[in-house]
């Protein structure tokens, strides 16, 4: 117990009565800030959600962006659902986008894809499986690989398969998240209308170049700011294919 209390950076105390032994634990409590305005970026009319995870927490998450309504008043909360829970959903989730897709006859679909669907006794699967599979059957939409690795190697993995970007996963809802869902969606909503613009890496909103010579850049210190040394690595990395 006193192991378990110093790594959690609380106070331990017992006190002793003739009947009862009470434990006290003081330790600092960090209370979430609740989203409390509607977000400023707005998404498509009729946008549909299909997020993949295996993990309960995250899917408790995703139902409640949805059903909350954080990321708008312009998802299609219908046609949207979270999907991961058994190794069926998971190995389905190719044929279940294409159906959402041909029934909503329109191409606003927003997959959130947990890279390592690897809690299942029936195997594994992997996100960037699933976009491999998404987009060689003809898939319109946007992929966002969500994963807790997401270094430069990483993110480069995820667009390699086909992804229009990544998502760092979090362990809890935050207006940062949310922001960071809608304006990655935005821009690539943007890039399906023009192809000239590049896919976002974290950290990295890509504009599309004002000359043949010349590629704006703006890095988005805001949302990333624990993360200042994988900024430099990403610039570095991505130099190449953004500036050339």
């Amino acid at each position: 117990m006193k192991k378990v209390s110093k790594l959690m950076g609380a106070d331990l105390s017992l006190e002793f009565e003739d009947s009862a032994v009470t434990l006290t634990i003081e330790m600092e409590m960090m209370i979430a800030n609740p989203i409390t305005s509607e977000p400023k970026l707005e998404l498509p009319c009729g946008t549909v959600f299909i997020c993949a995870d295996d993990d309960l927490p995250a899917r408790l998450h995703y139902e409640s962006l949805l059903s909350q309504k954080l990321l708008g008043q312009n998802v299609n909360l219908e046609a949207s659902m979270v999907v991961g829970e058994t190794y069926t959903e998971a190995s389905n989730i190719v044929p279940t986008v294409l159906e959402v897709q041909q029934r909503v006859k329109h191409s606003n679909i927003v997959c959130i894809l947990d890279q390592n669907l690897t809690t299942y006794k029936e195997g594994r699967i992997y996100g960037t499986d699933i976009t491999r599979g998404l987009l060689k059957a003809g898939f319109k939409g946007l992929v966002f690989i969500c994963s807790a690795n997401d270094e430069c190697a990483s993110v480069k993995q995820y667009l390699d398969a086909g992804a229009t970007g990544s998502l760092k996963k979090s362990n809890s809802i935050s207006e940062e998240l949310v922001n960071d869902i809608l304006q990655q969606c935005i821009i690539g909503f943007s890039a399906a209308t023009q192809p000239e613009m590049k896919p976002r890496l974290p950290g990295l909103q890509h504009m599309a170049p004002s000359s043949p010579e010349k590629t704006a850049l703006t890095v988005n210190l805001n949302s990333r700011s624990d993360r200042g040394s994988v900024l430099v690595d990403e610039l570095h990395c991505a130099g190449s294919s953004i500036l050339s």
